[in-house]
């Protein structure tokens, strides 16, 4: 990663000179300018903090802003664990012969650092929901989002599975999973302080309903802390802060893609229609209990990212990041991640900031090593 800013800072005077970087209100020089060439009126220049590999943060699964620091969820590493397992033969000394696997282990953990990447604590109030005694099974975390309020959301799944061993069972000549039983999954919604002290507890099973398959794809939180959960059959569910439905509204039978919180506050789902065999933008709106006013989702924007300032939302490409205005139905390229110095394959969790910077998470692995850097663009001036 080194090597490779090195790199671009290298060429970046050229690219500049060649008005290739990606920026807003292009404008041409004359003659008495720079020969006609295209020159951007503004650039994203990042900027890098390393995160520390002391951290042991092995990776950053979500993250979101709230009054200078970041607060994200990281699986970190925390030890190793060997398990054995009979390959189904037997040794010369009459013994069966065992398979031996031995696997880093890892733990989910609620983190919170300043932008800059120093200050990083982990929030040791919070615990996962725990498998109940006699089963076995684990709980993950899939989304976290802090509201305006400095409340921590969080949606998390429970799932859980038991075995129905014989009497007279042998691990050493047996395998457990041959004997596989019942198995469940939860879902729960979690509201939390900024130390990761539980607040609120909402069990979601009410939403499966009867339905064996039930999958929670997307969830948001709108600027008034009402929860909008959507499922894999193109539903959206509607609850108060705690827990009380509100409403449920269909897509109209189309496949729900993504849940966005929009710069006003409410939020959007982009789903899948039929009639124009393409995704329309569809802001939810509380009081008619209804979908407003759809706008045509902007090609190739698969990866949402909530709104600030002149943009509805944000989103991503892989290779060009855009702010959207759902009024207009118009995107605007903001930059492209190379012509930024930033390596679009090594980022995760893109945070967009009130004041317009946007702030992502790069890391990068070696044999040797593993590094996370905080990535943070702002928007600055062209100057030629």
């Amino acid at each position: 990663m080194k090597n490779f800013k090195r790199a671009a800072a290298a060429v970046l005077s050229l690219i500049l000179a060649l008005g290739s970087l990606s920026a807003c209100g292009g404008k041409t020089n004359g003659p008495s300018g720079n020969g006609g060439v295209e020159t951007p009126e503004y650039v994203y220049v990042a900027n890098y903090a390393s995160v520390g590999s002391e951290s042991g943060i092995d990776y950053i699964q979500s993250c979101s802003w709230y009054d200078g620091r970041l607060y994200m969820v990281a699986n970190i590493k925390d030890g190793t664990q060997t398990e054995s397992y009979p390959t189904g033969e037997t040794g010369s000394d009459g013994n069966p012969i065992m398979e031996t696997y031995e696997y880093d282990t890892y733990r989910t953990a609620l983190i919170s650092i300043k932008e800059d990447g120093t200050d990083m604590q982990e929030l040791t109030a919070y615990a996962q929901p725990k498998v109940p005694e006699g089963m076995e099974g684990n709980a993950n975390v899939n989304s976290m989002t802090v509201d305006a309020a400095g409340n921590i959301w969080i949606y998390e799944n429970l799932y859980t599975y038991s075995f129905d061993l014989p009497d007279g069972f042998d691990e050493t000549t047996q395998n457990k999973w041959d004997y596989y039983g019942d198995s469940k999954e939860q879902y729960f919604i979690r509201k939390l302080d900024l130390t990761g002290a539980e607040l609120t507890s909402i069990d979601l099973s009410f939403l499966q309903k009867d339905s064996e398959y039930y999958y929670m794809r997307n969830f948001s939180v709108d600027s008034q802390g009402n929860l909008y959960i959507a499922d894999g059959e193109g539903n959206v569910s509607v609850l108060d802060g705690a827990g009380t439905p509100l409403f449920e509204i269909g897509s109209d039978g189309g496949w729900i893609n993504g849940m966005v919180t929009l710069a006003d506050g409410s939020v959007a789902v982009m789903a899948y229609d039929e009639t124009s065999s393409g995704y329309l933008v569809k802001p939810i709106d509380v009081a008619s209990k209804g979908f407003g006013k759809s706008a045509v989702a902007p090609y190739n924007a698969w990866n949402l990212y909530p709104g600030a300032g002149d943009y509805d939302f944000y989103y991503d490409t892989g290779t060009s990041f855009f702010g959207y205005s759902l009024k207009t139905e118009t995107n605007e390229k903001l930059f492209t991640w190379i012509n930024s110095d930033v390596d679009s394959n090594n980022i995760s969790s893109i945070t967009p900031l009130p004041d317009g910077r946007i702030l992502c998470f790069s890391s990068t692995y070696t044999e040797d090593s593993h590094e996370n850097e905080i990535v943070t663009l702002t928007k600055t001036p062209y100057s030629a």
